[in-house]
Parts: C-alpha cells; sequence; structure tokens
C-alpha cells in the first residue's frame, strides 16, 4: 500500500508539471545604434537603424526610446568697455538634441556645458571652451507596440539644432550691460530602445517533476509484474 501511495504522488507532480507547464516571466532588453559624429551648428538629423522586437522572445509589453547626447560648446564674451577687464562665471553652452521613432516616439534633451568662469578684456574674447556636456533623455511608453515588432529593423531619427542653442554666463561686479555671451556648438550622439516583454522561461522544477513522475511510473510497473511468490 505504501508504495502505491507514493505512485500516486509521484504521478500527481508529474501531472501537476504537464498542466501548469513553463511560467511567464518579465524580461527587458536595449538595442544601441551606431553613433552619429559630432555635427556642426546647423540643424540637421541622420537616420539611424535599430534591431525590431523579435515575437519569438515573447509578448512586447513596453516599448521606450531614448536619446544619448554629447555636446562641445564653445562661449564667446563681447566686452563693450573700452578700458576694464570684467569677471564672469557659469558660461553655459546648452544645445538641443532629439530622437524619433515609429509610433510617434520622440525623446528629446538639452545637453548643457559649462565653464566655471573665466574674465573678458574689452572687445571681442575669443571662444572659451571646448566645454562638454552629456545628457540623456527618454520617450513616454509606447501605445502603437505594433510598430516595433517583426524580424529585421526599424528607422529612427538623431537630430539637433545647435543655431537653436543658448550660450550665456555670469558677469561679475561692475560689468551689468557691459558683458554679451555667444558661442557655437556640435552634437552628436545615439538612440537606443528598450523593449520590455513576458518571456516563458523553462522552469527547473518541472522537468524534476517530470523525472521522478516517469520513474515512479515505470518502478510501478516492475512492482505489478513481479511473479506472485508461493
Amino acid at each position: 500500500m505504501m508504495k502505491r501511495s507514493l505512485f500516486l504522488s509521484l504521478a500527481a507532480g508529474l501531472l501537476a508539471s504537464l498542466a501548469f507547464g513553463t511560467p511567464s516571466q518579465a524580461a527587458s532588453v536595449t538595442y544601441y545604434s551606431s553613433v552619429v559624429p559630432q555635427q556642426d551648428d546647423f540643424p540637421f538629423s541622420a537616420n539611424l537603424t535599430l534591431p525590431l522586437f523579435n515575437p519569438d522572445k515573447g509578448t512586447l509589453t513596453s516599448v521606450v526610446l531614448s536619446v544619448d547626447a554629447t555636446v562641445v560648446g564653445s562661449v564667446q564674451v563681447y566686452n563693450s568697455s573700452p578700458t576694464h577687464t570684467y569677471s564672469f562665471t557659469d558660461a553655459t553652452s546648452s544645445v538641443p538634441v532629439y530622437a524619433t521613432g515609429p509610433g510617434g516616439a520622440m525623446a528629446s534633451t538639452i545637453a548643457t556645458a559649462t565653464l566655471a568662469m573665466g574674465s573678458a578684456a574689452p572687445g571681442f574674447n575669443g571662444s572659451y571652451g571646448s566645454q562638454t556636456g552629456t545628457s540623456t533623455g527618454y520617450s513616454t511608453p509606447q501605445s502603437d507596440l505594433s510598430a516595433y515588432t517583426g524580424v529585421g529593423t526599424f528607422m529612427g531619427t538623431f537630430g539637433s539644432n545647435a543655431m537653436g542653442g543658448t550660450f550665456g554666463g555670469t558677469g561679475g561686479a561692475g560689468s551689468a550691460g557691459k558683458l554679451f555671451f555667444g558661442g557655437t556648438a556640435t552634437a552628436g550622439g545615439q538612440i537606443d530602445v528598450t523593449y520590455t516583454y513576458i518571456a516563458a522561461v523553462p522552469e527547473p522544477n518541472s522537468m524534476a517533476l517530470l523525472g521522478i513522475g516517469m520513474a515512479g511510473f515505470f518502478t510501478f510497473r516492475r512492482l505489478f509484474k513481479r511473479p506472485a511468490t508461493a
């Protein structure tokens, strides 16, 4: 009787492993585009390709596009005073950068580079820098997941308008109305896509139960086929 009860327990484990199968598990993967080199201070955009989400991996639940930007800026200072040199602090170059993708996805950020301090002699003072700033921006999760699902790639756009950036600083004592800030910049970077999905992952316990159940089945058969003793 004990052997039969043991077999029934093993068989129940086998049936449970077959009935419940493998559990679902949340996962994510991020792909990176090639890097766009630094571009001069005029509006530009570059087309980049990124992998689609292969449905063989599971069920796609969320897509987020991001843009990673690097800006190199130089602040120029004009001192209108004919005789005085003025100090300044926090000279900055701020440049907007964006990325777009299918389904209306857009990620944008402003990369800001800062030079802590300097001084401006009378007249035009050339460029202070080069300053380097980095920044990352993210899109909101996309509702149109079909545009990102399939085998192959999709097209994204990396863009910037360094001329649309801002250049500035804070003048020191006595410089009010005397210091004027401008500048130039270049921008570059890459775009990324992050897929969140539900994937089926094999469960080791299920395989173990299957093996135990099969062993119990064959043991039970041998017990019942054993010839009766006198």
